[in-house]
């Protein structure tokens, strides 16, 4: 197992440290964050979305700082051996039961097929999974472990991604960002009040719409729109995926194209 970083300490192996059987079990909130020549892209952001969630649901927060997760990020990159080029790290914290500190892990995820945000070079078909969940919009275990068996979900349907589908026949995520649909040059995504999610890829899209003078509006996403839309793509650390088309319909690739370069310029307040 590669090196990992648990409240702050360095672990080279998983019996030198927490008790992963016992972390299993228990609920936590993440994010997959991007780097780039080792450095961390918007710790700021990242750790103001997970305090925001985690005083919202158990009214505590974690006390590191964005220099601190970008030492500690920095250290287990080198110490792993991984390229400086794209890499993908995810930071999981942990609720405490006792309302004392939270826990966190922080551990490498992969290399990242490119050195900055960019469209991916392959197109995705779209399928739609119907799913309801706990803490629905949140990035938690729970989201993670649907958005992995989402992908199955996808590949019996013929296709490579699915859309999840809230219990009121809302479009959400796909995987674990916003879904976002393209109508004569509007953009469009579905409210985080019905299961979407706020992430630092998301504000980077709307901030880059902003840039770019296209109108973004959030409204419930539909499969009706999905069939009637112009285009749709979503997020990831390794930048914006453009997707194919759903069932009969085959979608345009232009506005994920003239946004991504944008979303290496754009800094979050």
């Amino acid at each position: 197992m590669d090196t990992f970083c648990y409240n702050g300490n360095v672990y080279a192996a998983p019996d030198n440290g927490p008790d992963f059987a016992s972390l299993g079990e228990r609920p936590y909130f993440y994010q997959r964050m991007t780097t780039c020549a080792h450095r961390l892209l918007h710790p700021q952001t990242h750790l103001e979305i997970l305090n925001h969630l985690l005083e919202t649901t158990y009214g505590q927060t974690l006390p590191l700082s964005p220099a601190s997760l970008q030492q500690q990020t920095q250290q287990l990159l080198v110490a792993n051996h991984y390229p400086k080029q794209g890499n993908c790290v995810t930071l999981r914290v942990y609720p405490s039961e006792t309302h004392q500190t939270p826990e966190y892990l922080l551990f490498c995820s992969g290399q990242l097929y490119y050195p900055s945000y960019t469209v991916w070079h392959k197109r995705l078909m779209l399928t739609v999974m119907p799913c309801e969940y706990w803490f629905m919009g949140y990035p938690t275990g729970v989201s993670r472990q649907i958005a992995r068996y989402s992908r199955t979900v996808a590949e019996q349907a013929g296709c490579e991604r699915a859309v999840i589908e809230n219990m009121n026949g809302v479009l959400t995520l796909v995987e674990d960002e916003p879904l976002f649909l393209v109508h004569d040059h509007q953009v469009f995504t579905s409210p985080i009040a019905e299961g979407t999610v706020d992430s630092v890829m998301s504000r980077l899209v709307q901030a880059a719409c902003r840039q770019e003078k296209l109108d973004f509006q959030e409204i419930p996403l539909t499969r009706e729109m999905l069939l009637a839309c112009d285009e749709a793509f979503s997020v990831s650390p390794q930048g914006l995926i453009s997707f194919e088309g759903y069932e009969q319909a085959r979608y345009y690739n232009l506005t994920a194209h003239r946004l991504a370069p944008l979303l290496n310029t754009l800094e979050m307040p």
